[in-house]
């Protein structure tokens, strides 16, 4: 198997401590005013958690701040001549109504944390101006966390006789490049409060009518964000303190919860479990699409040195709409795992896990699963375009990670300066090292062969692309993302020829989703040579140094030399971009079809050593199969059929996580072309199938029910549970066998990415309630800028060998208990930026298969009528 990461990768990221740390709110009280069309500054003074971006063709202020996740009054200022508009979240304006233009609107936000409403107007001619944008960051802890002298806290029930109060001690707010970080509303000495009985009153309920003490208290500790000044880590944690009792609470009665210590004000608790939150209740908190096939929620919860909770035989548990009408009532099944543990690895949870299954409510609205005597899950909704709305946050963030060009209004409320343009002071040189030797370099091997190789030779057009993570390299891998954005236009072009990104290409005649992709692609076609060969990317000397953003950096650049591994990876995307470009823009795609040939041309007279020979002909055979799928010559088709393990009979797992016997599957199966061997598709049809029922056996080993791409991958750097669902093998096997178990698992797994999971935690930056705030965005951390949605990132990480420096450095001086040896799989994500392994990304390990996923789904909810 090729690996998903390289070492480059894994060591990705492991940066000077000096790196400052960025939450989404933070950026937005210290980033600098975003530029107008018309070259002028603006920043809404109302309240200090929002940021307006006008536009030349309107103004939005937002003049009232949420305390919660829910709605903004919006100030419009609309341009001449306005008979209508558009406003909301959705950045595709398809579910968004045209309504008349008003002064000022209410918007509800989906989320917490950075987000961007949009507004767009038009006149009685139907003339329609260009979108006008506004940030806003809904945060309920911060007021709190940065004025109060008393901890805050929050209560719920973890079980019907175990209260769970979370305590947030303090935030880091981020200081920027002239000012140092600031770690507010923290109070030492939190943890000791497990130490010691906690007592529970009530004068309502008999069983507490005097004081009563907890026998047990068990704390789990987490980090909430990290920062440094003068030369000192700033580490903010939340606490979850969970109080044993002798005795259940009974509902409608009101609880007064005190502390051992004053440093924790006394809280004063109404037990309503048809409305309460309970941190034990796991929903997708995104929501569903009306005709998902399948709809589920789990109930689990874990105390830390206190294990994990046990629940009734039999919870009862009804979901319940935004008007408190119970539309299904039911009983959770418990998951069951074998006698070796979850993928055959023991106890990844922690826990038992009892679902919750609704997939009988198909109607749109706001709704809640509530668990008899518990309480209730996060609101989630049921509504058209959900996956759609994913996907297109998933293909915006790609936006904000473009490399060679600005971001500004009237695209993003995000400003950040042009970064590794055209014209950029910084030259990029030609290096005779190839990213095929990198691949296999330790350390910061790769940066010294890289600089070592330079030559004096300015290399044109080496701009543009995608940033990688962290850092500001642009492999071929990001090829990868490419051939998803092809792949959905091509397998659903009724959702995805027409959505708009409000992107500046928004308006030609090709479709956002290919317009962006193209960024990436359109570099690697001007680092093609003359004679086919093309450059493995672009790379700097070395990580980006403390306190340099993407449009400050300095360091030297160089382009690698041509290899055959990265040209068969551009030929084979090149030809499938040209299929997906066909009925769009005929020149440019004969063009594709024209450079990928002459990179075929050029890779196979190539010299390929023994090292490298299996990597190598993983990505010729998958160019084969496109180039087959693209011409329709047969002799492509004979040399796919004896470079591929699929030309000797079925294979077992096709292991979807690689990039290489999956994807040249995938090619060929889709190939309309009467010369096809049945034999060989035959082969192809059966691995799919093969690879889907495994999939199938290994979720059913999981109490949450999802499954890596390959059974034995580790759990690690994003091969497990994260931003990226792990679902492109189902997806594909579904789609080439029509199997509709494959497709039920894969909208099961993709909700676990969202929330549905033991943390409560959505891996994808600015979706769902609680979502990820603290990825390793060094444009975010060191420039001011929010963190903008759509990010998914790695997500639990499995710490093991070498990994005794998270625990060191971040986990042990902020108290984390029990430590990251210490904690199921489940529970191995740690929201800061600076444990790579957990908070970092790649575009082609994190946002190409997002794309497909959430995309896929969306384009079968389409299928259905949704």
């Amino acid at each position: 198997m090729i690996p998903l990461a390289t070492p480059r990768d894994h060591a990705r990221g492991r940066r000077s401590e000096s790196i400052v740390a960025i939450l989404a709110i933070a950026a937005m009280l210290a980033a600098a005013a975003c530029t107008s069309g018309k070259g002028q500054s603006s920043r809404s003074t109302s309240s200090d958690r929002v940021l307006g971006v006008p536009t030349s063709d309107a103004e939005l202020t937002v003049t009232s701040g949420p305390r919660s996740a829910s709605t903004v009054t919006v100030a419009i200022d609309a341009p001449a001549g306005a008979a209508e508009m558009q406003i909301g979240t959705d950045a595709t304006f398809t579910s968004v109504p045209w309504t008349p233009v008003k002064k000022s609107a209410e918007v509800d936000l989906p989320s917490v944390g950075y987000q961007t409403i949009f507004a767009r107007f038009r006149t009685t001619a139907k003339k329609v101006t260009a979108p006008s944008v506004v940030g806003v960051t809904s945060d309920p802890t911060l007021d709190a966390a940065t004025s109060s002298p008393r901890a805050p806290a929050s209560v719920g029930l973890a079980a019907p006789n175990i209260v769970q109060v979370t305590v947030e001690n303090g935030r880091v707010m981020l200081g920027g490049l002239t000012e140092e970080d600031r770690l507010v509303g923290f109070i030492d000495g939190l943890e000791e409060l497990a130490d010691q009985p906690w007592t529970l009153q009530s004068t309502t309920d008999p069983t507490y009518s005097a004081p009563t003490a907890t026998a047990t208290v068990h704390r789990v500790t987490r980090p909430n964000g990290s920062g440094l000044t003068k030369g000192k880590k700033l580490l903010a944690v939340v606490h979850d303190y969970f109080l044993v009792i002798p005795d259940p609470l009974t509902a409608g009665s009101t609880y007064e919860i005190t502390a051992p210590l004053q440093r924790l004000a006394p809280i004063s608790f109404a037990f309503d479990p048809s409305s309460v939150v309970s941190p034990s209740i796991h929903v997708n908190q995104v929501g569903f699409d009306p005709l998902d096939p399948v709809k589920v929620a789990h109930l689990s919860g874990w105390m830390g040195a206190g294990g994990g909770i046990k629940f009734s035989d039999a919870p009862q548990f009804a979901v319940v709409d935004a008007e408190g009408k119970e539309v299904v009532r039911s009983t959770g099944t418990r998951r069951s795992v074998p006698p070796d543990g979850e993928l055959g690895r023991g106890d990844l949870t922690g826990s038992e896990v009892w679902e919750l299954e609704f997939s009988v409510e198909s109607n749109p609205g706001t709704y809640r699963v509530c668990v008899d005597d518990l309480g209730c899950s996060l609101t989630f909704t049921i509504a058209p375009k959900t996956w759609q709305a994913v996907a297109v946050g998933v293909a915006r963030a790609m936006f904000h990670q473009r490399s060679g060009t600005e971001l500004a209004a009237p695209y993003t409320s995000i400003e950040r300066a042009g970064a590794h343009t055209e014209d950029s002071k910084v030259p990029v040189h030609a290096s005779s090292y190839t990213l095929l030797e990198g691949m296999q370099a330790e350390g910061d091997e790769l940066f010294e062969q890289l600089e070592a190789g330079a030559t004096k030779t300015v290399v044109k057009g080496a701009w543009g692309g995608h940033f990688d993570a962290g850092d500001w390299d642009r492999r071929i891998q990001h090829l990868f993302f490419v051939r998803s954005a092809a792949d959905l236009v091509t397998t659903y072009p009724d959702v995805y020829a027409t959505l708009d990104l409000d992107i500046p290409e928004s308006g030609d005649k090709v479709p956002d989703i290919l317009d962006e992709a193209l960024w990436s692609l359109d570099l690697f076609s001007r680092l093609q040579s003359s004679d086919g060969g093309v450059s493995g990317g672009i790379e700097s000397t070395g990580h980006p140094a403390a306190g340099s953003t993407s449009w400050t950096d300095k360091l030297p650049l160089f382009a690698y030399a041509p290899d055959p591994w990265s040209t068969y990876i551009y030929a084979a995307t090149a030809a499938e971009m040209s299929i997906a470009l066909a009925p769009f823009d005929a020149k440019r795609s004969a063009d594709l079809v024209e450079r990928a040939e002459r990179a075929m041309t050029w890779a196979n007279s190539a010299t390929v050593g023994p090292e490298f020979a299996d990597d190598v002909m993983a990505q010729r055979a998958t160019a084969e199969a496109a180039m087959f799928r693209v011409t329709g010559d047969a002799t492509w088709q004979t040399a796919f059929a004896s470079h591929s393990e699929l030309g000797k009979g079925p294979v077992e797992n096709l292991g979807c996580h690689g990039n290489n016997v999956c994807d040249a599957a995938w090619i060929f199966a889709r190939t309309d072309n009467p010369a096809v061997d049945p034999t060989l598709r035959a082969n192809v049809i059966a691995s799919f199938r093969s690879t889907g029922d495994n999939l199938l056996d290994s979720a059913a080993t999981t109490a949450f029910g999802w499954t890596p791409e390959h059974p034995e991958n580790p759990l690690i750097w994003g091969l497990g549970v994260g931003g990226a669902p792990k679902t492109v093998g189902l997806l594909r096997a579904y789609n080439v066998t029509r199997d509709e178990r494959y497709l039920g698992l894969a909208f099961s797994s993709s909700s676990v990415a969202l929330g549905d999971n033991p943390t409560n935690t959505s891996y994808v930056t600015g979706f769902g309630r609680k979502p990820v705030r603290d990825p390793l965005i060094v444009d975010s951390i060191e420039g001011n800028i929010p963190v903008w949605p759509g990010t998914p990132v790695y997500g639990a990480h499995q710490m093991g060998d070498g990994q005794q420096w998270i625990q060191d450095s971040f986990l042990e001086p902020a108290q984390v208990t029990p430590g990251g040896f210490d904690v199921p799989y489940l529970w191995s994500h740690f929201d800061f930026h600076n444990l790579p392994p957990m908070n970092e990304f790649a575009i082609f390990q994190s946002h190409g298969p997002a794309l497909f996923a959430f995309g896929a789904l969306a384009g079968e909810g389409a299928d259905t009528g949704q």
